[in-house]
């Protein structure tokens, strides 16, 4: 048993100095200023129409309220 506490804090230990984590890109865009030539180049296949229609319909009306803040689905 105690050899296996042992293998576990070395796991928790190495996560800690090597944390798992993607290289995140900067900031958040506003809905006019998404870099689409990039997010094509990354495989994104909606339009700009898709992600904002003023009427309603796209995909920013999919903000919902979560205990007192907001969310959205990606």
């Amino acid at each position: 048993m105690k050899k296996h506490a042992k293998w576990v804090w070395i796991a928790v230990a190495v996560l800690l100095v090597f944390p798992l984590s993607l290289p995140a890109e900067e900031g958040m865009f506003l809905l006019n200023q998404l870099p689409m030539e990039r997010l094509r180049a990354m495989g994104f296949q909606l339009s700009a129409d898709d992600i904002y229609r003023p009427g309603g319909g796209g995909l920013s009306d999919a903000v919902v309220m979560v205990g007192g803040g907001t969310g959205a689905f990606v």
